[in-house]
């Protein structure tokens, strides 16, 4: 009889659960991981904070959430050190704790994993999926399979449903924003369309209340904390404590106490933020959101009026001027899915492919049952994977899950063509052809980052040339490249090669200006040889 684990890409936990005996249970809180500590992003839009333990004063996370993982996984950005040199890799962050979580769910099983199935945002590109599932294969899951995390809520959510109509899921985290339409009905969710943002999210509406903190406190108390690291990351988490309570107050008090030593002189913030004040300030995001979802209607070639329900998934949906900007814009009350929806519809999913684990002698502890309604429990995805049959029936697995990513941006290429005639179908397949072209650019930096670790850097390096033909624009090949020109570049100063290290930093500035290795390099060289290109002036040694 076969069984499944589901995996949900939380924002501050990876969390499993599991489908055995015909039920879905979801694992204890013991066996979840959390967010490790490690340094943080240098993306624009995400907040760099900064660890007053950290002894060289290295601009780091207090802890590197998952939510910030989630939104940078195979994107090609890096995690960097106080001097800009890189750290570690949001790669090797995911890694570490799907080695840990498999580690507690075996032991909480005392079972052998063989397979999972891992939600998704809608909204991940090839690039991003293909380095989710490869992290996951390594990290010693076995089969992965990914799920959108729109289709597994929806599977968990309407697995009783028979009645085939059209839902919208208005899928939002902290860290990523995703609208989803699908055919509902008879337990088989069909993913239609979608459309997000990984840039989009509920910790963006806490970032809005603490800029907002921030004028105020330069505007009447003549306090500066913009550059302060260590004061900002303490009003982000009382930011986020206030915006979770003003989902059920109409008004909460900010209270942070600074000391001396951290932003020059003792100060106690106290402010009474009202949740007005905190819709007004995030108005414009929600508004993002809710164009997103037309959009991702509309590119399903269908009306507003077509939509039966819309499906609230996240924790920031409980902000009360989300459920009420999704109702004015589309004409009905939202439905909210359970809070372990993407794990339980994820462990469907992986059931109705596999047996995900094979149990080992001895007596297990039974995992925490899921509290799902009887009914749902009963459904027609629980009865064809139940228990009382010795070869259960495989529910047909969603459109747009059971094909390759590929396949279905073809296929939706194709539908606009049919639908929306030539130009829209040439827009749709030009789309398509980026898509190849991130999964190859992202084939070849995986190879060259696997050579560069081995030591053979003019292995990588050709590598990552071959990949930069096929896609000359691509900003992640070119940077990768870009490091070992200015890796290069230093070990022939070193040695004392000056015009070949100043080769190796010209192409490195030009394939990436912004590399600070090499740029701090070409200051180095600069002083050294005055800016002649020439060897440092000195006594000539005798003959």
């Amino acid at each position: 009889m076969s069984n499944g684990i589901g995996i949900d890409f939380g924002a501050t936990a990876w969390r499993a659960a599991v489908f055995e005996d015909g039920r879905c249970r979801l694992a204890p809180e013991t066996v979840s991981v959390p967010g490790e500590r490690g340094v943080a992003t240098t993306d624009p839009h995400r907040t760099m904070l900064r660890d007053p333990d950290n002894p060289h004063g290295g601009s780091v996370s207090r802890s590197l959430r998952l939510e910030t993982v989630k939104a940078n996984l195979g994107t090609g950005r890096r995690l960097r050190d106080v001097k800009g040199h890189i750290a570690d890799t949001f790669e090797t962050q995911a890694l570490a704790q799907l080695r840990a979580l498999r580690a507690n769910l075996e032991e909480h099983l005392r079972a052998e994993i063989v397979g999972a199935a891992v939600g998704v945002p809608a909204c991940y590109g090839m690039n991003q999926r293909a380095a989710l599932r490869s992290v996951a294969e390594t990290a010693g899951w076995g089969n992965v399979a990914l799920i959108d995390e729109s289709v597994a809520a929806a599977m968990s959510f309407y697995q009783n449903e028979t009645e085939p109509r059209h839902v919208l899921v208005y899928c939002l985290g902290q860290s990523v924003f995703a609208a989803s339409v699908l055919s509902v009905g008879g337990g088989q969710p069909q993913a239609l369309d979608h459309e997000g943002s990984t840039q989009l999210g509920g910790q963006d509406f806490e970032a809005m209340l603490v800029q907002q903190v921030v004028r105020e406190l330069l505007r009447s108390e003549k306090v500066d904390i913009r550059y302060n690291r260590s004061a900002i990351r303490e009003l982000i988490e009382r930011a986020e404590q206030v915006k979770i309570a003003l989902s059920a107050a109409s008004e909460v008090p900010l209270e942070v106490e600074y000391s001396e030593g951290l932003i020059g002189q003792a100060f106690h913030l106290e402010l009474q933020v009202s949740r007005a004040v905190l819709e007004k300030l995030i108005a414009p995001l929600v508004a993002q959101t809710i164009a997103l979802s037309r959009k991702a209607i509309q590119a399903a070639s269908l009306r507003l009026e077509d939509i039966a329900e819309v499906l609230l998934v996240g924790k920031p949906t409980y902000t009360p001027l989300v459920v009420e900007e999704v109702r004015r814009a589309f004409g009905r009350q939202p439905r909210r899915a359970d809070a372990d929806a993407v794990a339980c519809g994820a462990a469907l999913y992986a059931a109705s492919m596999y047996s995900c684990f094979v149990p080992r002698t001895g007596s297990r502890p039974a995992a925490e049952p899921m509290p799902l309604p009887r009914e749902r429990e009963e459904g027609p995805v629980a009865a064809m994977l139940g228990a009382g049959r010795e070869k259960p029936v495989a529910p047909a697995l969603p459109v747009g899950e059971s094909e390759d990513a590929l396949l279905t941006a073809v296929r939706r290429a194709r539908q606009q063509l049919q639908t929306h005639g030539l130009e829209a179908g040439i827009e749709a397949f030009e789309d398509v052809l980026d898509q190849v072209r991130e999964e190859i650019s992202y084939l070849y930096s995986k190879r060259a980052s696997e050579l560069r670790q081995e030591g053979r850097l003019d292995e990588a390096q050709a590598t990552l040339e071959r990949g930069l033909r096929y896609w000359p624009e691509n900003t992640h090949i070119r940077q990768l490249l870009a490091d070992i020109h200015a890796s290069k570049a230093r070990e022939l100063a070193r040695r004392g090669f000056y015009a070949q290290s100043k080769g190796h930093l010209r192409k490195s500035l030009e394939l990436d200006p912004a590399n600070l290795s090499a740029r701090e390099l070409a200051q180095e060289l600069e002083r050294v040889l005055g800016g002649r290109g020439k060897r440092p002036q000195g006594r000539r040694p005798g003959r």
